[in-house]
């Protein structure tokens, strides 16, 4: 994720974050591999309160870590409404909860930003949940395998399915699919 003339790096392998300049430079390790989070790959998000917080696959969490302190904490533990291999993150719009897509388990899950209390399971009996994005017509968008679905944010009501071909490239850019008309 990047954060004004910085890029954040979640690297499985190496159980850590590293922090790189836009030309590749690398700047540090904002956290660490003993921190708490085990296979920080994709889904690194930043909060509206400027804090990173990251996905945990290995170890079902979600930690919170402070770039002007250098503080890491856990703030959703592992396994909390059934997460499990945790993927994305998105933040709500009003920015008091954000929404995890647990892998594993395959669910969409809510929590508060605040203290990491389980909000609610938004969204249940998908496959493989990984990303997570606002879509232009206000749905969530969920990366699920097999194709991308269209969901209302506020039930997790599916709203249509959209879905893309295997050679198309690993990143998915909805405005692209999306028919706002």
């Amino acid at each position: 994720d990047f954060r004004g003339q910085e890029v954040y790096v979640g690297g499985y392998d190496a159980d850590s974050v590293r922090r790189y300049s836009l030309t590749g430079q690398l700047l540090g390790t904002a956290v660490p591999a003993n921190a708490g989070v085990g296979g920080p790959d994709n889904g690194l998000a930043f909060g509206p309160d400027g804090l990173l917080y990251v996905p945990g696959f290995d170890t079902h969490n979600v930690l919170r870590h402070n770039p002007a302190t250098g503080q890491n904490a856990v703030l959703v533990p592992g396994g909390s409404g059934g997460l499990r291999n945790t993927r994305g993150i998105l933040f709500r719009p009003d920015g008091e909860t954000f929404l995890v897509s647990s892998e594993g388990s395959g669910q969409v899950l809510e929590y508060r930003r605040d203290n990491g209390a389980l909000v609610r399971e938004l969204v249940r009996g998908l496959v493989g949940p990984t990303g997570l994005a606002w879509a232009p017509d206000g749905s969530l968008a969920v990366l699920d395998q097999g194709g991308v679905q269209l969901r209302d944010p506020g039930t997790g009501e599916l709203r249509r399915h959209l879905y893309w071909t295997p050679d198309s490239g690993a990143t998915l850019r909805l405005n692209a699919w999306l028919d706002t008309s």
